[in-house]
């Protein structure tokens, strides 16, 4: 019986220690400020292209990821890397939907969420006013042909 308690014991010893050196990176996220999205039409079912600003109150370095996600009745399910833009201060960041270092940004499309990220060499200043245009209206990285679809009518 000594044994046994022994062996749990030692069991328990590696656990605790294995767990400690599995150590959680944490998240390091920002709440944005003054995000607005602006799309070029309301209707129901509708297709339109969405200007959305925010400003990062951290800003963001290289390896850094900026989501933006759509509510589910929104179809974006025909957006490709070239129907998005993404600007820092006014100023377009080339883009690519490849991995980095492709461009500036890479950029990834799925299940109503685009994620940017910043690749080696690109940085985010605090306070920046971050531009994403999605639709025909991007045309900075190629030229958008398709347009996010509102949810139909309720």
């Amino acid at each position: 019986m000594g044994d046994y308690l022994k062996r749990i014991g030692l069991a328990a010893f590696v656990a605790v220690i294995f767990t400690a050196m599995v150590a959680a990176t944490p998240a390091h996220a920002a709440t944005v400020t003054a995000a607005n999205d602006r799309p070029s039409a309301l209707s129901a079912g509708q297709t339109a292209e969405h200007t959305l600003t925010f400003t990062t109150p951290t800003g963001a370095t290289a390896g850094t990821t900026i989501t933006v996600t759509f509510d589910a009745p929104f179809n974006t399910a025909s957006i490709v890397e070239d129907d998005i833009d993404i600007a820092d201060d006014g100023i377009d960041l080339t883009t690519s939907a490849s991995a980095c270092p492709a461009a500036e940004t890479s950029v990834a499309i799925a299940s109503d969420v685009i994620t940017f990220t910043l690749c080696a060499g690109t940085t985010i200043t605090a306070g920046s006013i971050i531009t994403v245009e999605v639709g025909t209206i991007a045309t900075s990285s190629g030229t958008g042909v398709n347009r996010i679809t509102n949810p139909s009518g309720a």
